[in-house]
């Protein structure tokens, strides 16, 4: 992105952060179809039950709407601020759900093509056992590997959004990477 563009894109959300603190309903509308997918994408990576995707966005949304009513808190970055809280409200859940076990419904899918089946569950299986690798590294960790390769975040966008300088984001991001290639490697991923 060049810098003429990330200008634009960051007064454009300036002028929409402003717009809606006063309500305008278009710009809460363009904020809404901006961020939902990316959202979305970083919720759903981080869990694998939609309907808790669902209401974590939901609740990350209605946070925001929230925080525009009140007069204490003020939003200065609206990505770093939307992701901030999507970070706390997904950490919130898995903070209830270590409290209260769920247990999954098996949901048996029918096989269309065996070859591609295949490849797609091998697919499958690499990205939970990521997943369940991830969940044992630290909250920093998680966050900036998920901002980073999951939404796909500029150093600078994933600074921000950590409120972190870049190199502190780089040294993070090198530590986590390390730490789940080692993990990987010990479980007999990284040889096949």
């Amino acid at each position: 992105m060049t810098q003429d563009k990330k200008q634009e894109s960051l007064i454009s959300e300036k002028r929409l952060l402003t717009l809606a603190k006063k309500n305008q309903q278009e710009a809460l509308s363009q904020i809404h179809d901006r961020y939902y997918p990316q959202i979305w994408r970083y919720v759903c990576f981080r869990l694998q039950d939609t309907h808790s995707c669902e209401d974590i966005v939901s609740e990350v949304f209605y946070r925001f709407l929230k925080t525009l009513k009140t007069k204490k808190h003020t939003i200065k970055n609206l990505q770093a601020w939307l992701f901030g809280t999507t970070h706390h409200v997904v950490m919130d859940h898995w903070r209830k759900k270590y409290r209260k076990p769920e247990t999954d419904l098996n949901q048996d899918l029918p096989i269309t093509n065996e070859e591609s089946t295949e490849q797609e569950t091998e697919k499958t299986i690499r990205l939970e056992n990521v997943k369940l690798l991830m969940k044992d590294l630290s909250e920093d960790y998680q966050q900036v590997l998920t901002l980073r390769f999951v939404n796909g975040f500029s150093l600078e966008e994933t600074a921000k959004t950590m409120h972190k300088s870049v190199g502190a984001v780089k040294v993070l991001q090198y530590r986590a990477v390390q730490s789940l290639r080692k993990e990987l490697g010990q479980q007999g991923w990284l040889n096949e």
